[in-house]
This record gives C-alpha cells, structure tokens and sequence, in this order.
C-alpha cells in the first residue's frame, strides 16, 4: 500500500509558456536523487518517486493548470518525513510562481496548509 503527496492548481487562465518554462526550472531543481541523498536509506532500496506533474492535455477537468502526484517512501519514518518536506519546499516555489491559483495539497486524506505568514507550504501542522 502506498502514500501519495497530491496537488494542484486551478484557475480560469492557463499557464503561459514563461509559467510552463518557469515551473519546469523550479521541477529541475528538485531532483529525486538530491531527495536520496538526504535519507539513510540506500538509492536501490528507496520506494519513493520522482516529482510527477501531470500532462496539461490529460486533464479532463476545467481549470486545472497544474496537477500531479507523487508516491512518499515508505522505507522510514526518516525517509517519509524528509521527502514531504523536499517536495512541499518544491510546491511552495510553484505555488509562489502561481499565485493567483485555489491550491489543494494533500497527502492522501490529510490536507497539507499553506502557512500564510511565511507563505510557505508546512506540513507539520
């Protein structure tokens, strides 16, 4: 059984080509192996996944113009933890770059707030 981090955006315009470039940038920079390499757990046994966005084309649901999920380790608690920070750290920078979205994370069933005073995404709470 797995755990998945879910997200997305929703406005009525659609990404423009410099938000779809910008977005891909923030995606580049958050490599699942950087992830790896902040766990103890071996690159071979980690059950996690890579950041996944959606195709836009695949969305059959007005007004997403961004959309993904992505599979948590399972392997630790320590490899859990530390992948819902990394890809919270990676949502926040879209979501700054999309500020004019209705955002919705969750991992699975638990919402996942956007902290408004650091305007960051904290998953603690």
């Amino acid at each position: 059984m797995g755990i998945s981090l879910y997200y997305q955006a929703r406005r009525e315009r659609p990404l423009s080509p410099d938000e779809r470039a910008a977005i891909d940038s923030v995606v580049a920079r958050y490599p699942v192996e950087a992830l790896i390499a902040g766990v103890s757990v071996p690159p071979e046994e980690y059950n996690g996944e890579a950041f996944v966005v959606y195709p836009a084309e695949t969305c059959t649901v007005p007004g997403i113009v961004f959309e993904g999920a992505t599979k948590l380790p399972t392997n630790s608690e320590e490899a859990f933890w530390v992948a819902v920070q990394f890809w919270c750290q990676l949502l926040t920078e879209v979501r700054q770059l999309l500020s004019d979205a209705e955002w919705a994370v969750q991992i699975d069933d638990h919402d996942i707030w956007w902290d408004l005073e650091r305007r960051r995404y904290d998953p603690s709470v």
